[in-house]
């Protein structure tokens, strides 16, 4: 991935593991970012429904997860397969921006 103001990635690799991280900035009015706040509130207290499992797919425990970062705090949502619940409702407000 070429770098830009915008995007970047970056490859990580361990003994044993290999990471690769991409990192999107996405400028927003500040209309929208009090949808965005609100649904990260909201998700910051979610509790997943137990009858719900995620699907699961050969990927890292990261792929497709979700971070919320506030003041040190991180929560991540998410792992191996595709984003379910009030966490693929946040990531799709997000890429719809």
């Amino acid at each position: 991935m070429k770098p830009s103001a915008n995007h970047y990635g970056r490859e990580i690799r361990g003994l044993n593991s290999r990471a690769i991280e991409f990192v999107r900035r996405k400028p927003i009015d500040n209309a929208a970012l009090v949808d965005v706040v609100c649904a990260a509130n909201e998700l910051w207290t979610y509790v997943p429904d137990p009858g719900i499992a995620p699907l699961i797919g050969p990927m890292s425990d990261s792929h497709n997860k979700l971070y919320l970062l506030d003041r040190g705090a991180i929560k991540d949502f998410g792992g191996p397969g595709e984003l379910i619940e009030a966490p693929r409702k946040l990531r799709a407000l997000l890429e719809g921006m």
